[in-house]
């Protein structure tokens, strides 16, 4: 198994590149996509590889997720604990694919101390280079105002705002660890053409997995 973490700012393009990297990954291997939200949420693809526990403990702090996940502000840690408790009993699949995880410097230590995350893991880092905090907010308001309209994108300023302070803050000292104890990172430019970055962060995937 195999254990591709994406992070970066927010707006940064992770999603877009799971995506895209999962239409081709998925052809020769069993692939998986998670994220602390979707253990948050009970999703349905995650749901199986919880026990009752678990389960019970998602069910008495799920608010306190829910409202993080609205604020822009981190989860409880609880729920990174379950979902990398959850990917060392992924038993069926050969590459996991982990959206904006482990994000935090104290979510970070907590990955290493798994040895199967450890010496499993390669990331994916997404920078933008000069500006980020502009880009990332910049990003982040394009994208809800194509979701739903320029109103609803302004009412949720201070929400993209918090997001990109987590990244600047905890993210980033996350990624330093990560990168001091050896772990394989591809550091590519989210400014770059969508499909240069795909290219980029394939031919990492498949130098690490050959």
């Amino acid at each position: 198994m195999k254990i591709i973490s994406f992070i970066g700012p927010p707006g940064s393009g992770k999603s877009t590149q799971i995506k895209l990297l999962n239409e081709v990954l998925s052809k020769r291997y069993n692939t998986f996509i998670s994220k602390v939200p979707k253990v948050v949420f009970k999703e349905n693809d995650i749901l199986p590889y919880l026990n009752e526990l678990e389960v019970a403990k998602i069910n008495d702090f799920q608010q306190d997720g829910i409202n993080a996940k609205n604020n822009g502000v981190l989860a409880p840690i609880l729920f990174d604990q379950i979902l990398y408790s959850c990917i060392c009993r992924i038993e069926d699949k050969d590459i996991i694919m982990l959206d904006g995880s482990p994000r935090g410097l104290s979510r970070a230590e907590l990955y290493i101390s798994n040895k199967l995350l450890k010496e499993n893991t390669i990331v994916i880092n997404f920078e933008f280079g000069e500006k980020t905090y502009e880009q990332s907010i910049i990003r982040q308001f394009s994208r809800a105002v194509l979701k739903s309209n320029v109103e609803k994108a302004l009412s949720e300023m201070n929400r993209f705002k918090s997001k990109y302070y987590v990244y600047d803050k905890d993210t980033k000292p996350g990624l330093s660890l990560l990168k001091e104890i050896g772990i394989p990172i591809c550091t590519v430019n989210a400014l770059s053409d969508k499909q240069n970055i795909h290219t980029q962060i394939l031919a990492f995937i498949n130098q690490q997995i050959a």
